[in-house]
């Protein structure tokens, strides 16, 4: 796992980018990648106080948020590429709203 980028959103969350790529034969590649950040756990996400307080007992006071993209079976003239695409889809479907939580 290799740290890529590391995003420092305007909510103040850190967005972690890692490359989790591996060769699958000679001359393909599984492209996949991991976005990761901590949220701090808030009563404010929640419409009662008691359903906070479970989710605290069993979460803690943070919870992880993690999603992967993949792609099997890549070229690994087009591990780059694929690469790129799946960070930059990621940033354009979801940068947004992990912004705003």
């Amino acid at each position: 796992m290799k740290l890529i980028e590391e995003i420092k959103l305007n909510n103040g969350l850190k967005l972690r980018i890692y490359d989790l790529s591996r060769s699958i034969a000679a001359d393909t590649v599984k492209v996949e990648i991991s976005f990761r950040t901590n949220v701090s756990l808030k009563e404010s996400f929640f419409s009662n106080t008691e359903d906070y307080v479970l989710v605290k007992n069993i979460k803690g006071d943070e919870l992880a948020y993690e999603h992967t993209f993949e792609r099997t079976f890549v070229s690994k003239n087009n591990e780059d590429s694929t690469r790129e695409e799946l960070i930059g889809t990621f940033k354009n479907n979801s940068l947004n709203y992990l912004s705003s939580v």
